[in-house]
């Protein structure tokens, strides 16, 4: 949201004197900096998975012992359950 956008829509709330906007701004602010934030760590976790797929794909041995490994693990938590 642009900054004039903002202090136009905060401006129509009643009561609302110059400081409350520009509070309300700086909160919009450290809101947008901290979505993009997180939108680059979420991206940086979906590179990171996507290269380990790729590791394991190139490595099948590890990838088959993984998967029985976790198999297992699966299997006596569900023979626990029972």
């Amino acid at each position: 949201m642009k900054k004039r956008d903002s202090k136009k829509k905060y401006e129509k709330i009643k009561n609302a004197d110059e400081e409350d906007i520009k509070y309300l701004m700086k909160l919009d602010e450290e809101s947008e900096r901290l979505f993009d934030k997180q939108a680059t760590k979420k991206h940086k976790n979906e590179d990171m998975i996507g290269n380990k797929i790729n590791d394991l794909n190139e490595k099948p041995m590890l990838r088959d012992y993984l998967f029985k490994h976790v198999s297992n693990q699966q299997l006596e938590k569900d023979i626990q359950k029972i």
